[in-house]
């Protein structure tokens, strides 16, 4: 039998859990209250862990994903913690890792599958088979850089590295992508300092590794983006075209790559509402996308100014469409999840203030839900930090 360190609790009070099955490897485990064995009235779920230098492999319970419903009441599952914690919900399940372990919630209940990996993730996809697809980072090696990417399908996990350290990750169907700077036997000779952009193919591959279909030296990394639009074969994302110095003040673009040929291709944004700045020159507020920000032929994105913007895909013209209520900074952490016709909204403006979970209508702005999270800040010590945030399909 497998350990039964997780646990899941609702409102702060502590349930029991039995074990009802484990075949495989993998454990099955079902609150003692029959109302919490799948994921009920779930809508939110948000993941809380310290960072890589804090994590402990042997540790146990580090990590926190809570699963909130509309009123503000939550279950939560203790983790044994995961770096930038990411979740993949579709309309069948919600998946989330840890360093030991993966974990899927459907009707069945909470099944922990044993899948031991480095401690920092990049990505997290689902598909309709009920497999789940994780990209994690797993820092420098002799030659270059790693990346572990990690398929659970069935209870069972299995692990392949991949060079490069891709902190822009997508799925095209069935098929991961990344893309990353060159490392080890792709950096071009001479071209050390360059560090040329390359894209590859993740999964599917012949021999397990990843496939590597273009680089550039046009492309930059810009914005972390753990789950960029693919639309037409092609992924998209924002990006900063300058030189990235000190002082130098940001050029975004709207980034793509090619899937079938691996062309990568940008178009600078305007910005035809007014003057202001699309990136901040200090680095924060940088844009946040999902996949599902692609709709009538633009690209909508929360930036800065706390502010929701649409980009047109073939002419970069990027207008205002509203503001929101959380903040991004050094200091704030506020997060947005497009869905096909809402931007919900994590606020987190480090001021005090209740967390709260805010959906806009995408057309309007009209706020359509608020849901608080009285006491959050408080309940939680200062080492865990926000990462993931996901809003139920």
């Amino acid at each position: 039998m497998t350990r039964t360190r997780p646990v899941a609790i609702t409102l702060g009070t502590l349930l029991a859990l039995a074990l009802s099955g484990c075949t495989g490897g993998v454990e099955t485990r079902a609150p003692a209250e029959s109302n919490l064995q799948d994921l009920g009235q779930t809508k939110y779920a948000v993941y809380l862990s310290p960072p890589s230098t804090d994590l402990d492999a042997e540790k146990g319970s580090q990590g926190k994903v809570l699963l909130f419903e509309q009123d503000g009441s939550y279950q939560l599952v203790e983790t044994d913690g995961m770096d930038n914690g990411l979740f993949a919900w579709n309309e069948k399940a919600l998946f989330f890792s840890d360093m030991n372990n993966d974990y899927k919630i459907d009707d069945s209940g909470l099944e922990i599958s044993p899948s031991p990996k480095t401690d920092s993730q990049n990505g997290m996809f689902s598909t309709d088979n009920g497999s789940s697809i994780g990209v994690y980072n797993d820092g420098f090696i002799e030659n270059g850089y790693a990346s572990q990417v990690v398929i659970s399908s069935d209870g069972k996990s299995t692990l392949h590295e991949a060079e490069g350290n891709y902190f822009i990750t997508s799925q095209c169907g069935d098929m991961i992508y990344g893309a990353s700077r060159t490392t080890g036997r792709y950096t071009p000779p001479g071209e050390l300092e360059k560090e040329p952009m390359m894209f590859a193919q993740l999964t599917g591959t012949k021999n397990g590794s990843e496939h590597v279909l273009g680089s550039s030296n046009l492309a930059t990394e810009g914005a972390v983006v753990p789950d960029a639009p693919c639309v037409d074969g092609s992924v998209y994302y924002l990006s900063d075209a300058s030189s990235q110095s000190i002082g130098d003040q940001p050029k975004p673009v709207l980034s793509a790559w090619d899937t079938r040929t691996g062309k990568y291709t940008e178009v600078p944004l305007t910005n035809v509402s007014n003057d202001e700045p699309l990136m901040r020159d200090d680095g924060t507020g940088l844009p946040q996308l999902g996949s599902a920000s692609i709709r009538k032929g633009a690209i909508e994105w929360y930036g800065a100014g706390n502010a929701i913007f649409t980009t047109d895909l073939k002419t970069g013209e990027t207008t205002h469409k509203f503001n929101v209520e959380g903040h991004t900074s050094q200091a704030s952490s506020s997060q947005a999840v497009f869905t096909p016709s809402e931007v919900v909204q994590l606020v987190d403006n480090n001021d005090g203030s209740d967390y709260r979970i805010i959906a806009y209508d995408r057309d309007t702005g009209r706020e359509v839900s608020r849901t608080v999270l009285p006491g959050l800040v408080d309940e939680f010590s200062n080492d865990l930090i926000l990462r993931g945030f996901a809003v139920r399909p």
